[in-house]
C-alpha cells in the first residue's frame, strides 16, 4: 500500500512552495490554461532546479473554457512546449 498527500500552497509565496518541495516526492505545478504562465512558475521552477528537485509534472486547467477545438490544440502545444523548455 502506498500512501499519497496532497499540499496546497499559495502561488505567491516562493518559500513556502520550496519548502514543501523540498519534502516532497513529486511536485504538481497547476498552470491555468486559458491564462498561461505566470512569472511566479517560472520563478518557481528556476528555484526547483537550482535545489537539484527533478520530478515536476505540469496540469493544465480551465481547459473547458475553449470553444474551439483548434484554440485549444494550438495553446496545449504552446504551453508544452514552454513547459518542456523550462524544465529540461
Amino acid at each position: 500500500k502506498r500512501r499519497i498527500t496532497f499540499f496546497e500552497v499559495p502561488a505567491e509565496d516562493l518559500n513556502s512552495m520550496i519548502d514543501m518541495a523540498k519534502t516532497a516526492d513529486l511536485v504538481l505545478l497547476m498552470i491555468n490554461g486559458s491564462y498561461g504562465f505566470e512569472m511566479e512558475t517560472f520563478e518557481f521552477l528556476n528555484l526547483l532546479q537550482a535545489h537539484g528537485f527533478p520530478k515536476v509534472m505540469g496540469v493544465c486547467t480551465h481547459l473547458d473554457h475553449f470553444t474551439r477545438q483548434k484554440s485549444l490544440t494550438q495553446t496545449k502545444k504552446a504551453l508544452k512546449h514552454r513547459f518542456w523548455t523550462e524544465i529540461y
